[in-house]
């Protein structure tokens, strides 16, 4: 062998070592933000709507000051906040938009410092008789379908100019879950709801579609404008074909609909995923999540998320970010019901926080943000024997119109105030300060 050729040699098994060795250098490297992990998320009852009148855009500002919140997923419906002439032309209404601002404004002053704005009625042309989560069946008519793909993008692109403090845009939530999120129209009030759903296959198709529109408009706005998937329950996704499928899709060379070409990189439909980790109980059975769970369920639940971060590296989105835009648990108010503050549900929920926060951070690094699902309790009469609701019991605080524990915070939330406070977290001007929070907002007497 020559010297030249001993020495190339030589060099490859060299580099074929410190590849070997530092695998992590001889590849890509990706870099994450970590300094908005602590997320929370909330209606304000300040906007409108069914949500509780208690949960005001000025209590929202106090508590992620308290708490040191520096995420928060804005809820806000795109048909409250514009009008649509016969023209198809949007304008803000502006009694809606100051609230909006008002919403803003307070989390700001509260701390916040990473918004994404979720969507939760979506826009549709002039004299449509839909609303809400009604989406045009492409199949019946294709101009309408289009139209609403559109409409909506303008909608965001017009939002995103309005409130350029809001970066990140969810383009829906938890349509996988069938009919809850995307349905057809007349689904609402029907008896028989199985002729409005759609299919997987379809819903995958219109997730697709409607964040490739809106992140085209966004972009236009603002490079640094990015879309999330919208926030996908995946509850009953136990294999992954769901979150699977919407990769399957855009490769297909069939989206997104009413375009010359077809796009078949996930860059141009969303920039992060985005998905709701919740606790699946039926899983552990003897086991609730209100209790103190087994290592083979943390590992279960550890390794379902991981799966999903596996997928998209698959399908090389190894470096995108992920949302995790809900979570949380519920207590169904048993220990409300009992009168038992610090009984077993409730700091069984703050160590089950922790804990999962713990195995995000060491082997999730991928996860950007947590959004803890909700701020306060929505019912504030006494659950019922049985455990009550479960959805309006996920909150961190009590409502602040229950008349033992009006406005108290749960022991999840001083848990979660402490645990990022140890990573270096800080609040505002009432940081900690649980009893001032209370003692301005408790209606007890």
């Amino acid at each position: 062998m020559s010297k030249i050729k001993k020495r190339g040699f030589i060099a490859l098994i060299l580099a074929f070592i410190m590849c070997s060795s530092l695998f992590v250098g001889c590849g890509k490297e990706y870099k994450y933000n970590h300094d908005y992990l602590f997320g929370l998320c909330d209606p304000s009852g300040s906007l409108g709507g069914g949500v509780d009148k208690a949960i005001t855009n000025e209590w929202l500002g106090d508590v992620v000051s308290v708490m040191g919140v520096k995420s928060f997923r804005l809820w806000v419906s795109l048909d409250a906040l514009f009008s649509v002439d016969k023209n198809n032309e949007l304008s803000f209404k502006a009694g809606y938009l100051a609230k909006v601002h008002d919403y803003v404004d307070n989390l700001k002053r509260g701390g916040v410092k990473n918004f994404l704005f979720l969507n939760t009625c979506y826009i549709y042309p002039y004299g449509s008789p839909m609303s809400g989560y009604d989406i045009p069946d492409v199949n019946e008519d294709e101009e309408d379908y289009l139209a609403f793909l559109k409409l909506n993008a303008k909608a965001y692109a017009m939002a995103a100019r309005e409130f350029p403090e809001i970066k990140n845009w969810e383009t829906g939530n938890e349509p996988d879950l069938s009919g809850a999120g995307m349905h057809k129209h007349g689904y609402i009030g029907a008896v028989d709801v199985q002729p409005y759903l759609f299919t997987d296959e379809e819903l995958i198709s219109i997730i697709c579609d409607l964040s490739w529109y809106i992140r085209k408009e966004l972009k236009a706005v603002s490079k640094d404008n990015k879309v999330a998937l919208p926030g996908l329950s995946l509850y009953y996704d136990i294999d992954n074909d769901f979150f699977e499928g919407i990769y399957t899709a855009i490769e297909s060379k069939t989206l997104p609909y009413g375009t010359k070409f077809s796009d078949t990189d996930p860059d141009n439909y969303f920039d992060i995923l985005d998905w709701h980790p919740y606790t699946k109980v039926e899983n552990y059975t003897g086991y609730p999540y209100f209790l103190d769970l087994p290592d083979s369920a943390w590992e279960e639940w550890a390794e379902m998320q991981i799966s999903r971060h596996e997928i998209a590296t698959k399908h090389g989105d190894e470096e995108k970010p992920a949302y995790f835009s809900e979570f949380g648990y519920t207590d169904w108010g048993k220990d409300n019901y009992n009168g038992d503050y610090n009984g077993p549900y409730q700091t069984n929920i703050a160590k089950n926080y922790k804990k999962a926060l713990d195995i995000i951070r060491s082997r999730m690094p991928w996860v950007e943000v947590v959004f803890c699902f909700r701020a306060t309790t929505l019912v504030y009469q006494k659950a019922s024997p049985d455990g009550g609701s479960t959805e309006e019991n996920f909150g961190l605080f009590y409502n602040q119109d229950d008349t033992t524990y009006g406005g108290k915070a749960k022991p999840a939330a001083i848990t979660l105030t402490e645990y990022f406070k140890n990573l270096g977290n800080s609040g505002g001007e009432h940081y900690e300060d649980f009893d001032w929070l209370e003692t301005k907002y408790s209606k007890v007497v």
